[in-house]
Order: structure tokens, then C-alpha cells, then sequence
């Protein structure tokens, strides 16, 4: 029986994510895909993606209510992350984000935040931004789980992670899952890492103290 195309395509990304973990470094117990330049694969994959695969005429054409090729989405979410690796922070978080489905079962879009952090040191909030890609496995009528990467930017009102500057960049990834509650409108669950440093790029390795954390994330989902 021939694989479905959503499948073959999250195979090949997969596959592309992890050609590039040579180093023994890129891994340890918490984070093993905690290199920024390793979230940044998903985008070829991405591309990959979208150049060995074509459009299904008929995808456009579904009912109210399935996921549709060429259609944008809205989503509003709120999360919440706690650190691992060393400090004990609280991190909350509120996101909105719009996209485009290139495929039924693969989009891309951008997302704004308002996050808060606060621990015993430090009490702070930042506005960020991100651009992510999003594979989906959509399966009977109700459920669509998935696979995200991103990356992006937050500037923070005080250094953060302490050590650090105000202004770092964001990789993340998880999984989630998309459940139908009505026509075009979806009910939306993830699991996310988030890494927050600058890189070196911005103040050198001096003042590049990196901050992981693990949470979930709820809100709604709207195709039109």
C-alpha cells in the first residue's frame, strides 16, 4: 500500500532535521535539539517539502471544516514553561499568529508573544516574534497532530537570562495536535521547547548565558 504524501514529506523532513547532528555536543539529557542551527534545518526541510510534493486539486475543494490546501489560518494561544538545567523560572506566555497552508498537511506562518518570566531573581517581560513551519498528519475527521520548528526574536525590559542582554533569539520546536470543534475552527494543544540566548552574535560568548525551558501551550485555531 503507497504511503500517503503527508507521511513520505514528514519522513524526508525528519530525515533532513537530523543530517546535520554530527557533533556530540549538539546532545545532552534535556535538550538534544538545543542548537539554534539545528531548528533552523526545518526550513530546507521545509522547502523540500514543497518542491518534491504538488498540490492536490481536490484539497481546495473540501467542505467546511477539513484542513484546505491554499487557505490562511489565526490562531490565539496562552502557554506555560518552567526551566530545566539550572534555574527555577516561571515563564508565561500569550501568542497570536497567522499562516498560510501550502499544503493540507503543511503551512508556515508568524507569530507575535508577550512573555513573562520570574523566578527568586529576576522579574521581567518581553515582546518577540517568530517564524515557524508546521507538518501535519491529519487523521479522520477530528484529529490533525503535528510537528513544528521556528525561530525568532524576544526584547526583554531587563537583561535576560541574567548575564545576558535584552534582546536574544528564540528557537523552539515541539508537537501538537489540532482537534475540530467547529466548522473552520479548531481547538489547539502543544508541547514546546523554547531556548532563549543571543548567540555570541550580540555581546560575544561572555554574555551569551543560555535559558531552556519545556511547557504547553492551549487556544483556538481559524481557517478561512
Amino acid at each position: 500500500m503507497a504511503l500517503p504524501t503527508s507521511v513520505k514529506s514528514l519522513t524526508l523532513s525528519v530525515l533532513l532535521l537530523l543530517a546535520d547532528i554530527r557533533p556530540a555536543r549538539a546532545f545532552d539529557a534535556l535538550n538534544p535539539l538545543g542548537e539554534p542551527k539545528l531548528v533552523l534545518l526545518g526550513f530546507p526541510a521545509f522547502a523540500a517539502s514543497l518542491y518534491f510534493t504538488e498540490t492536490d486539486p481536490s484539497d481546495r475543494d473540501r467542505g467546511s471544516g477539513d484542513l484546505r490546501s491554499r487557505s490562511w489560518f489565526i490562531s490565539s494561544q496562552a502557554g506555560y514553561f518552567r526551566s530545566h538545567g539550572g534555574r527555577e523560572t516561571d515563564v508565561a506566555d500569550a501568542r497570536s499568529a497567522f499562516g498560510f497552508h501550502f499544503r493540507r498537511w503543511l503551512c508556515a506562518g508568524m507569530e507575535f508573544n508577550l512573555t513573562g518570566f520570574r523566578d527568586d531573581e529576576v522579574r521581567t517581560a518581553g515582546l518577540g516574534g517568530n517564524i515557524f513551519t508546521r507538518w501535519q498528519l491529519p487523521i479522520g475527521e477530528k484529529w490533525t497532530p503535528f510537528l513544528e520548528t521556528g525561530i525568532g526574536m524576544i526584547f526583554t525590559a531587563d537583561v535576560f537570562p541574567p548575564g545576558g542582554t535584552k534582546v536574544n533569539f528564540t528557537p523552539l520546536y515541539g508537537v501538537g495536535f489540532l482537534f475540530r470543534r467547529f466548522d473552520d475552527a479548531y481547538f489547539f494543544g502543544s508541547l514546546r521547547h523554547l531556548h532563549i540566548s543571543n548567540g555570541a552574535l550580540i555581546a560575544g560568548d561572555s554574555r551569551n548565558p543560555g535559558f531552556d525551558s519545556l511547557g504547553a501551550t492551549l487556544g483556538w485555531q481559524f481557517q478561512f
